[in-house]
């Protein structure tokens, strides 16, 4: 049901903004029906949208924005599902950037893509940098949770997995 009722969003907000081919809300049309495919496992399906969606942001929006980190963010994790990791570290790398240039200072957007990025290198097998990222997401954790906190833990154990696999 979910998938008809984006359908149905999709073509009305088309008819909405017909002058105007792009629009953030068309994006957004776009973008839930790649999530939605996505939850489907229907990856190649769900790259279309997201694709259509990034292209969308990056005309409605000039230089850095949430919407095209986002993307870029979805793009990579539809590649990496698709065990296409040079193209999902790609995606994920120029999330990180976006995010670091939208948010200064600790983020958990950052802390998602340093995550992202250090898991397809692992998937890679590139464990020094999957270490270098992780290691990354934790100190920016710590700084952001002082304590303990579940996504402390999450990050000690991407790092055990480093340690384990190397």
């Amino acid at each position: 049901e979910a998938l008809e009722y984006h359908k149905k969003a999709l073509e009305n907000r088309h008819a909405l903004y017909k002058d105007n081919g792009n629009h953030p809300d068309i994006a957004n049309s776009l973008h839930n029906l790649g999530v939605v495919y996505s939850g489907f496992r229907q990856y190649e399906e769900a790259l279309k949208y997201h694709e259509q969606a990034l292209e969308m942001w990056q005309v409605v929006y000039t230089g850095n924005h949430p919407d095209i980190a986002n993307s870029l963010h979805n793009l990579g994790t539809i590649y990496f599902s698709l065990m296409q990791y040079e193209e999902a570290l790609k995606y994920h790398k120029k999330a990180l950037e976006m995010r670091k240039a939208l948010y200064p200072g600790n983020h958990s957007d950052i802390i998602a893509s340093l995550d992202n990025v250090g898991t397809t290198y692992r998937k890679l097998g590139q464990h020094q940098e999957a270490l270098e990222y992780f290691k990354k997401a934790l100190e920016m954790r710590k700084a952001l949770y002082p304590g303990n906190h579940p996504d402390i833990a999450s990050s000690l154990n991407n790092i055990g997995y480093i340690y384990l696999g190397s």
